[in-house]
């Protein structure tokens, strides 16, 4: 009876043993994501420009005459802004650049036809209250440029590209002597020309 009361006694032992070297799992990894899409800014920058006027004997525009435009993104695939122009005509608003990048500018007051429009993108007739001026883009480093014709959503236009995350600025500047054939001393009205440009 001694005996067997020695060996209950050691398996409660044992058992008692095996208890405290059995430990719960009190650690729990809690994962938490979050999410920062691909963004795109784009913010005008303002410049000092003087008055510019145009000598009417030869349509030469004097001053600077140039838009400037910050731009960033994060997206660390490739991102494109779009650089479009549009100016009003008779028959509402038409796109202001011509095949080659230049840029067309319209009398607001005496709004050029379709028929005008058309006349200067193709450098025949005798087009009246629209005059073309060529263009220069700038776009500081990584950001590059290129013109594209009739691009398939745009039309004519500047595309700007980044291949990773960037920032820069893109300068606009138009010309000071009108494209040949396309401004008049006695078919263009006196009066305020204007074009609209736009980024994407």
């Amino acid at each position: 009876m001694k005996k067997e009361r020695i060996i209950k006694l050691l398996i409660l032992v044992f058992i008692a043993g095996l208890g405290t070297e059995v430990f719960a799992d009190v650690r729990r990894d809690l994962i938490l994501n979050t999410r920062i899409p691909a963004a795109t800014s784009v913010k005008k920058n303002l410049r000092s420009t003087p008055s510019i006027t145009v000598d009417p004997a030869n349509g030469v525009i004097s001053g600077d005459f140039s838009a400037s435009f910050t731009v960033n993104t994060n997206d660390a695939d490739s991102a494109k802004f779009y650089i479009t122009s549009s100016i009003e005509t008779s028959s509402g608003v038409h796109s202001a650049y011509d095949n080659y990048g230049n840029v067309l500018f319209s009398n607001i007051s005496n709004l050029p036809s379709e028929a005008d429009v058309s006349q200067v993108l193709s450098r025949t007739g005798a087009n009246k209250n629209v005059i073309a001026y060529p263009v220069t883009i700038t776009a500081t480093s990584p950001l590059t440029h290129k013109f594209q014709a009739n691009d398939a959503t745009y039309g004519n236009c500047y595309i700007i590209s980044a291949d990773e995350e960037a920032e820069g600025t893109i300068t606009h500047t138009v010309g000071p002597t009108p494209v040949d054939g396309t401004f008049s001393t006695t078919r263009d009205t006196a009066g305020t020309y204007r074009v609209t440009l736009t980024i994407t």
